[in-house]
This record gives C-alpha cells, sequence and structure tokens, in this order.
C-alpha cells in the first residue's frame, strides 16, 4: 500500500512539472513555442512585412514570392551569426545554389547603427545573397527571432517549412534544399 502511494505521489509530481513548464516564461519553452506556432504555416502577412534594401530600397518578401526562400536572421555583434554566413555562403558557391534565394535579414533595431551593417556587409562580402534591413523590427517579431542566428525555409507557397534557432551547417542547408527538390519532382 505505501508502495502504492508513492508511485502515486510521484506521478502526481511529474504531471505538475509538466504543466508548470508548459506554461512558463522559460527561454527555451518560448522557443518551442514560438517553432511551433510558425512551422508550417502559410500566411500573406510574411510576405507583406516591411525591409529594406541597404540602398534604402523598401522590399517585401513578397517580392520573391514563388521562390523558395533560405532566410536567416543576423546582427554584426553575433559570433554565431558570422559562422553562419561561412555556411550560407558554401552553400551559396555549391550546386544547390540555383535550387533556393538566400535572404540576410540584418535586426537593425538590435545593431548599433546603418553604418556599421554596411562595414560589416561589405568585410562579409555577401556575392548574390540579398542583404535586407528589418529597420521597424517588424520581420523579428512576426518570426519570432528570440536568438541568433535563426534561420527558415519558405517554400514557394510562402509556408515556412523549416525554422532552426542556432547555427545550421552548409551540409544540413544543402540536405534540405535537396529534399524540397525530391518532394516536388
Amino acid at each position: 500500500m505505501l508502495e502504492r502511494a508513492k508511485w502515486a505521489l510521484m506521478f502526481f509530481l511529474l504531471c505538475a512539472g509538466g504543466v508548470f513548464y508548459l506554461f512558463s516564461s522559460n527561454e527555451w519553452v518560448m522557443v518551442e513555442k514560438a517553432m511551433s506556432e510558425t512551422a508550417a504555416q502559410e500566411d500573406e502577412s510574411l510576405y507583406s512585412l516591411p525591409l529594406e534594401t541597404m540602398d534604402g530600397n523598401r522590399v517585401t518578401l513578397g517580392d520573391f514570392q514563388g521562390e523558395r526562400l533560405f532566410v536567416f536572421f543576423f546582427t554584426t555583434w553575433c559570433h554565431v551569426c558570422q559562422e553562419q554566413w561561412k555556411e550560407v555562403k558554401e552553400v551559396q558557391g555549391g550546386s544547390s545554389a540555383d535550387k533556393i534565394k538566400i535572404i540576410a535579414v540584418n535586426l537593425t533595431k538590435e545593431d548599433r547603427n546603418k553604418s556599421e551593417i554596411e562595414n560589416y556587409v561589405k568585410q562579409t562580402e555577401p556575392g548574390e545573397i540579398e542583404v535586407l534591413l528589418d529597420t521597424e523590427g517588424k520581420a523579428q517579431k512576426e518570426f519570432k527571432v528570440m536568438g541568433i542566428p535563426t534561420s527558415f525555409m519558405i517554400n514557394e507557397k510562402g509556408q515556412v517549412s523549416e525554422r532552426t534557432d542556432g547555427l545550421m551547417s552548409a551540409q544540413k542547408i544543402n540536405e534540405k534544399i535537396e529534399a524540397w527538390t525530391k518532394e516536388s519532382s
């Protein structure tokens, strides 16, 4: 009887802990919620988010509608973002480059100033990678970007099919692109 009471108490504590965890504002829980809310949704608001080119022209992701996109968010002060740039540039220079459009979005509100961003981009030498500025923080909010780098793969229909918080290797990006290519064949 005592043994049964111990198991019942343990079960209750585990359930209570699980409920507490789900309603927690712990950073990991918030990221998991953001990931599950963002994945595989078709959302016209993603296409209308105001972004800016390095030249100051206004664009939206809708300008790339119908294309497969790899979008990653970065700042100039993020060391892991520098590694993400290396990985993305490797993809851009490889055989998968013609299968996806790569877009780098700077979280401008999180950075020091625009001239620092311009210098960073010049040093990074993005090549064919489109660099856009999220000057108003709306893309950061809509994509629920809580840490950087954060990457998204968006299909031709505007659906977020993949989200990665943290560094995504060139190998993993290429694998995802190849899987996408096979799915649509």
